[in-house]
């Protein structure tokens, strides 16, 4: 999670090698699934995960499905994509069904632009699910809808991946959505994982300045009178960020440390990490 332009969606490309060539090039790091780096893996190996290992859905259906193919064609192609092609009508089917969809045998044969967003997006998420991934990635696929689609949607990807067992990295900007859907929360800014842990301890107890600052700038239900405290500035080009900490210029917590050299993400224990130095002033509310 992280403001707009923080590195979310970028990251999350870059797990499968999704990410625009050029100009994205990624440099270094590793992917592991089972074991295997799929960053350095043959394109058939990795032709091989996507999809079938390790699946993705997008934040805006309406510019990723195809508007000349029938929706019930797209999710049957992408069956077909790792498996038998015969029953892939059979199965676009179903899959329609478990994202509930209603009245699968008619929409199969409609297009994209006579669904709703929120039968877009669902339509997205089968696609995704056509040969049950062992990972769904989901770039903030609600972002687009209407708060009680987005509250459906969201319900529906917590049932599927209760019930399919499969790993889920939700990006998003929304607090509400990560506590409700997420065991774990990674907070990104300027392109960098700034803090990371579980996302109970995370929400209620931030040790980063820049998460705290969040937290202190989101409406909270039932505190219709409490201030919301913005966050001065922007993020810094990511092409001309700061020696040091990228969030110092806009931090009130800033030292000359800070903007001496790069901060190391430091263990924190209980599974929690934070690159800052002053995370025992954060951990007392001075921030």
């Amino acid at each position: 999670m992280g403001e707009s332009g923080s590195g979310k969606s970028v990251a999350a490309l870059s797990l499968t090698r999704l990410t625009a060539s050029p100009p994205g090039v990624i440099t270094a790091g590793a992917v592991a699934l089972d074991g295997e780096d799929l960053l350095a893996a043959p394109f058939e190996r990795l032709r091989a995960a996507r999809g079938g290992r390790v699946a993705y859905v997008f934040q805006d259906p309406s510019t990723t499905l195809n508007p000349l193919m029938r929706v019930g064609d797209q999710i049957a192609e992408a069956v077909s994509a790792h498996r038998d092609a015969a029953g892939a009508k059979d199965r676009a089917k179903d899959l329609m069904a478990a994202v509930e969809l209603p009245e699968p045998h008619r929409l199969q044969n409609a297009f994209p632009h006579e669904l709703s967003g929120g039968q877009r997006q669902r339509v997205g998420i089968a696609i995704a699910l056509a040969d049950d991934p062992d990972v769904l990635v989901a770039d903030e696929p609600t972002t687009a809808l209407d708060a009680t689609t987005q509250a459906t949607v969201l319900k529906l990807f917590a049932s599927l991946r209760k019930e399919r067992g499969a790993a889920l990295i939700f990006v998003s900007h929304d607090f509400g959505v990560i506590e409700e859907l997420s065991e774990r929360v990674a907070v990104m800014y300027a392109g960098e994982i700034v803090e990371e842990g579980p996302t109970q301890s995370v929400l209620a107890a931030p040790r980063h300045p820049y998460t705290a600052r969040l937290l202190a700038c989101a409406p909270k239900l039932g505190e219709p009178d409490r201030a919301l405290d913005a966050i001065e500035g922007a993020p810094p080009p990511i092409d001309d960020r700061p020696k040091g900490c990228a969030f110092a210029p806009r931090c009130r917590l800033a030292i000359d440390d800070c903007r001496a050299g790069p901060i190391a993400l430091a263990d924190l224990g209980e599974g929690r990490a934070a690159r800052c130095i002053r995370t025992e002033e954060v951990a007392h509310g001075r921030f």
